[in-house]
């Protein structure tokens, strides 16, 4: 049973790569290979950011703290967000 990536320098991703790095992670690498001067950088996998989020419990937190902050009339999006009004989705992070 192979491991799976967990980090990987910004060469080691490319535009095939979404699902793994992320779109900035990505593009960048992307970037990398044809040759752009991008700085010196690494990308922390999806598979390991949602299981750190996953196993440290900040999932869940992240989670209570984002439907807390759910201004009136904000509806799921359907594809993991949010769609809503102002005020921003980030008022109410800060425990208030």
């Amino acid at each position: 049973m192979s491991e799976k990536k967990t980090i990987g320098v910004l060469a080691d991703f490319g535009a095939g790569d979404f699902a793994l790095a992320g779109g900035k992670g990505a593009n960048l690498g992307e970037l990398v290979r044809q040759g752009f001067p991008v700085p010196a950088g690494f990308v922390v996998t999806t598979d390991a950011s949602a299981t750190l989020l996953a196993e440290g419990g900040l999932c869940a937190r992240l989670h209570n703290y984002r439907l807390r902050a759910l201004p009136c009339g904000a509806r799921e999006s359907g594809r993991g967000g949010f769609v809503a009004s102002p005020p921003s989705l980030l008022a109410g992070l800060d425990g208030s």
